[in-house]
């Protein structure tokens, strides 16, 4: 597998969020499907919100790693501390609001409107937000 940047990544996974609103507001909008094939491929989708959540974790994570081996070493109030202290903060935020949103979820009624436009809604924010992190370069 060729290297990709962390920005790259990122907007690898916001691509893949906005796939998921999408197909969730097909499935919103599809009044020929049955409930039970709405919460089937409802679920499906879900669980490829959660592995791109993991991917997220996987973001923060490395980042996290980064700034740890920083610490103590005099370079806590640098600039790159900072970016990656924020990076971190909204990549865990992202993965937060995607966790409950997804836990508060009542697949069982697939028919509430408005929960599957918060859901979509707060899909495409998090992939607006991921789009927007500044990951600090290595050398700059």
């Amino acid at each position: 597998m060729a290297y990709k940047s962390r920005a790259a990544r990122a907007r690898d996974i916001s691509s893949k969020l906005e796939n998921c609103a999408e197909r969730i507001e097909t499935i919103k909008d599809n009044d020929d499907l049955t409930n039970d094939s709405k919460i089937e491929d409802t679920n499906s989708i879900l669980s490829e919100i959660s592995s791109l959540t993991d991917e997220i974790q996987e973001l923060a994570d490395e980042l996290s790693n980064w700034r740890d081996n920083m610490s103590g070493t005099n370079l806590e109030n640098t600039k790159k501390y900072s970016q990656l202290e924020d990076s971190i903060s909204e990549l865990e935020d992202s993965i937060l609001e995607l966790e409950s949103c997804i836990g508060n979820l009542d697949t069982s009624d697939i028919s509430d409107v408005a929960e599957l436009e918060n859901l979509i809604t707060t899909i495409q924010d998090i992939a607006s937000e991921l789009e927007c992190i500044e990951f600090p370069g290595m050398y700059k």
